[in-house]
């Protein structure tokens, strides 16, 4: 089951991991098209993030993040879906389906609310009045296209599919947007949609911790 494939990205633990700066990717400008909501043939995301004061290794804006910063799971909730759009939060999406089981993705994540939100956390709590509950995760291409999504209002996984990328030219910009008009963007085009893989709660490859929303 992808369940038994994943179990090592569902876990629920409280330990603190280490701590960076947060990021999405920046998007260029050009013709529109939306991608299917936050389901099982959507999302997006990107490696290498920004990092302390100032830009990060991958050119993104920095500030100093929100007031949780430290808890290991914000939102105090686990993730227990074992399939499906809500699974395995923090996890790396398209390793994971592309060891044979699961939808094909070209770019996949999570937009968590701090940099060290362990794997297996849900993003929101339910009926949450302090945390909205979802969030636009838009993608420019190398050629100017501009695809965009929701991440899920429960687990905050994004993914866009091959079908729901036609076309799509790597390398890709991405940024995150809520509904206040607040951005998240990386500068730095990034080659790999398996966000996840440098989104760490530790940060690997330049990555200073998980995507964080504006």
């Amino acid at each position: 089951m992808l369940r038994a494939l994943c179990a090592s990205f569902c876990l629920f633990t409280a330990t603190t991991m280490a701590a960076g700066c947060s990021a999405t990717a920046a998007a260029g400008s050009g013709t529109n098209a939306t991608a299917d909501t936050a389901s099982d043939d959507t999302g997006l995301g990107g490696a290498d993030a920004s990092s302390d004061a100032g830009a990060g290794t991958d050119g993104a804006s920095v500030d100093s993040g929100p007031s949780i910063d430290n808890l290991p799971c914000p939102s105090g909730v686990a993730s227990i879906v074992g399939e499906g759009q809500d699974m395995a939060p923090g996890g790396a999406c398209i390793q994971c389906h592309n060891s044979g089981e699961g939808p094909t993705d070209l770019i996949a994540g999570t937009v968590f609310r701090n940099l060290v939100t362990v794997d297996g956390c849900n993003a929101n709590a339910a009926g949450s009045p302090a945390l909205p509950t979802s969030f636009t995760v838009e993608i420019t291409d190398a050629t100017g296209k501009v695809w965009t999504t929701k991440s899920s209002a429960t687990s905050g996984n994004f993914r866009m599919s091959a079908n729901a990328l036609p076309g799509f030219a790597l390398p890709y910009k991405a940024r995150i947007l809520d509904s206040a008009g607040g951005v998240r963007a990386m500068t730095k085009a990034q080659s790999s949609g398996d966000c996840n893989t440098c989104h760490t709660a530790a940060g690997l490859s330049g990555a200073p911790g998980r995507i964080v929303a504006p």
